[in-house]
């Protein structure tokens, strides 16, 4: 059974929402569902038993509670309509794809294949220069 990042609790908070107790179980299963698709691109980079960040749990937790929505179908709230839904479909498919691609890294000191970066290239003049370098390198 996959990890929720969120439960019915996050859900209702998220969504401004009251829910009845009789629907909570209906709701964490489709927190679960909806957990599948991160913890798969969590997964693909190696990323899905990391420590994380707060920030990162809570980036989670959202995701999994707009992907719940978008998949919940009942009589309570929200109720998105076609084009909210897809729009959140959207949005979930271009976070999860950052995830997979590594934009996006969700592990504690990492910082994602966009961090600036920066380093030079020495290069050697003469064959002393040229033995330092290779030296210093090794």
């Amino acid at each position: 059974m996959p990890t929720t990042y969120a439960d019915a609790n996050d859900f209702k908070v998220y969504w401004g929402r009251e829910i009845e107790d009789k629907n909570e179980a209906h709701v964490n299963l489709f927190l679960t569902m909806a957990a599948t698709p991160i913890q798969a691109a969590l997964q693909s980079v190696d990323a899905l038993n990391c420590s994380k960040d707060a920030y990162a749990l809570t980036y989670l937790k959202t995701l999994n509670v707009i992907l719940a929505a978008v998949l919940y179908q009942d009589l309570c709230e929200p109720h998105l309509t076609v084009e909210e839904k897809r729009l959140y479909l959207e949005w979930a498919n271009n976070e999860l794809s950052m995830i997979r691609n590594g934009t996006n890294d969700l592990c504690s000191g990492a910082t994602g294949k966009d961090f600036p970066s920066i380093d030079w290239a020495e290069q050697g003049v003469d064959e002393f220069s040229a033995a330092k370098i290779i030296a210093k390198d090794l």
